[in-house]
Parts: C-alpha cells; structure tokens; sequence
C-alpha cells in the first residue's frame, strides 16, 4: 500500500525529533524518528496488523513502537499517518 503522512503527523514527528535532540542529542533523536518512519513503512506493507479500534470515531488503527503510538487510518490503496503520540497522550481526543 502508499504510505501518506497527514500534516499533523509530520507535526508530531518535528516536535519528538525537537525534545529528542533537547534531552538525548542530535544522534538519538535521528535514530528514534528513522525507526518510527520505518515502522510505518512497515505499518503500509502490513496495515491489518494493527486491531481497528471501532469504538473511537472516526475508527482508526493504533500501532505501538517504542514509546510511541502510530495512529492510522486505510483507504482505497494507502495508509494515512493521521498521528504520532506518546503513550502517555490522550490519542483519542487528539484525532
């Protein structure tokens, strides 16, 4: 499937990558945001991986890497990155 990453996903990722290189350097905060982009590559070749969660609206899909959850939604051919939030957030009303 396409991969599609939603303005505030890509917002998501500028500001970890902000805190990461604030408290673990540049290095670190390089590697954590590469390995997220990968687990969503990884998220577009597998995207039914991930359980449908129905009882939020809109249903969306919630990946977990590290400390982060990927939120996603499908469509048509690809899988859009709607965000990424630490465990810690309320994802739900942050869609």
């Amino acid at each position: 499937m396409l991969l599609s990453i939603s303005d505030g996903a890509r917002h998501d990722l500028n500001e970890l990558h902000l805190y990461g290189v604030q408290h673990y350097g540049e290095h670190a905060a390089d590697a954590y945001v590469d390995a997220l982009v990968l687990a969503m590559e990884k998220i577009a070749e597998w995207p039914l991986a991930a359980r449908l969660r129905a009882e939020i609206r809109p249903p969306v899909r919630l990946a977990a890497y590290a400390a982060h959850n990927i939120l996603y939604d499908l469509s048509d051919d690809t899988v859009q990155i709607l965000r990424v939030l630490h465990h810690s957030a309320d994802w739900i009303n942050s869609l």
